[in-house]
């Protein structure tokens, strides 16, 4: 590291297996540049992979009717949120979008009478998605945090993290699309891998950590310091703890 609708100009239509299908209205623009611009795909179904139509790692701006959730990994697996509305940059996440999911309506539609299925619970504050650190790696943002687990993609070589929380502690994995040493096995997909555990302050506002090479003990040093939050990506998706 890191449709079934007709677009004008880069029209496309999707129709992925198991997808489920918004009602009529419900969709998802997704457009190639900020502020609600450039080239557009239009979602109207839940697809686990958008790389087939074309529309992965493709927008830089979207706007909602209805609630969705995009995730910057294929499969929902990774740095997923909802989005209801209109965002004109998505800030970090420009550019990463994998796969997205219809959720149900947006809580106004659902008031005036709108009976969609709803799913996804809203996280409760506070929420660390969309922390930036100024790290030993460059930034790391964070792209998931739930009360087990943490995903962060940092701007190393297409790197991104993932692990289990417990408490404010943090053990799992980085992965890059390449580096020096080859583990011979995978983790996440590559074979570029290794160990961390981050341990954050209390108020999330830094991390000290370590890292190793492959499936070694963790040593060498990863450091970290909260430099801004991303409003664009900083939108709840789920049940969440401090």
């Amino acid at each position: 590291m890191k449709y079934f609708a007709a677009v004008a100009v880069a029209g496309l239509v999707v129709s992925p297996a198991f997808a489920q299908t918004a009602p009529r209205g419900e969709e998802l623009t997704l457009y190639s540049a900020t502020g609600l611009k450039g080239q557009k795909r239009v979602v109207t179904e839940t697809s686990p992979n958008l790389s087939g139509a074309d529309a992965d790692n493709f927008a830089w701006s979207l706007s909602t009717k209805g609630r969705w959730e995009v995730c910057m990994d294929a499969g929902h697996r990774a740095g997923c949120r909802v989005v209801t509305g209109d965002i004109a940059d998505l800030g970090t996440d420009g550019g990463a979008i994998t796969s997205a999911r219809y959720l149900g309506v947006a809580a106004q539609s659902a008031a005036a009478g709108n009976s969609a299925p709803q799913s996804a619970p809203a996280r409760s504050s506070p929420n660390y998605v969309g922390y930036v650190y100024s790290t030993d790696f460059n930034d790391l943002t964070i792209t998931d945090w739930t009360a087990s687990s943490v995903a962060g993609r940092y701007e190393y070589a297409g790197g991104r993290i993932e692990g289990t929380l417990s408490g404010n502690t943090l053990t799992g994995y980085w992965m890059q699309e390449s580096s020096p040493l080859s583990c011979g096995t995978k983790q996440g997909g590559t074979q570029h891998w290794g160990r961390i555990t981050f341990t954050f302050s209390a108020d999330r506002t830094s991390f000290t950590g370590k890292w190793s090479d492959c499936g070694d003990a963790p040593t060498k040093q990863w450091n970290g310091t909260l430099i801004r939050k991303s409003s664009a990506i900083a939108t709840p998706r789920g049940p969440k703890q401090t």
